[in-house]
């Protein structure tokens, strides 16, 4: 689990290089637009505290799970690896999952991070104005939204032990009607 994500922003300029090396080591070139020449963009977008807003509100009748996460977390990782496997698991269902991204890169930097994940939920890149709105000081940090679209739970860091929990919520969440 890491602190603050404002502290996060410090390591970013190391993070993107490391990326662009990583990729330039595989003989990979490398697009400012799409993640990877020729590959298709993965629809990451930035999105402001008043566009999460809306859409928040747009999945009203739904239980919502927002995760707040950063490519820096290894504790973020394991939790993606679980929410691809209850996106799988509740398709069809009244569940949607929303990843924000909350460390300060570009959606550009972010697309291979998730073409790599193979994440298969909305992720879009936030900014300083959700971590305030949200009072986001750990990541990850996982909101679970009723179908009202009040928040129900919140769950700070991610474990074994959280999938369980996370999972009986959901359940519970989308037997209400």
């Amino acid at each position: 689990m890491l602190m603050n994500p404002a502290i996060l922003r410090r390591h970013i300029h190391i993070h993107r290089v490391f990326i662009l090396l990583v990729l330039l080591f595989l003989g990979l070139p490398v697009s400012s637009s799409t993640g990877l020449a020729g590959e298709k963009t993965t629809g990451v977008k930035r999105l402001s505290a008043g566009e999460l807003r809306d859409v928040v509100r747009g999945n009203k009748g739904k239980v919502l799970i927002l995760s707040f996460w950063s490519t820096l977390s290894s504790v973020s990782k394991q939790e993606i690896t679980f929410l691809n496997e209850l996106y799988g698991a509740y398709n069809g269902k009244a569940l949607e999952i929303i990843a924000v991204n909350v460390e300060g890169a570009e959606p550009d930097v972010i697309a291979p991070f998730v073409e790599m994940m193979q994440i298969k939920y909305p992720v879009f890149v936030g900014g300083d104005d959700i971590i305030e709105e949200y009072d986001i000081q750990f990541i990850p940090v996982t909101f679970i939204l009723g179908r009202d679209g009040k928040v129900q739970t919140k769950e700070i860091g991610f474990g074994e032990e959280t999938k369980p929990k996370l999972s009986k919520y959901i359940d519970k969440l989308l037997a209400e009607e």
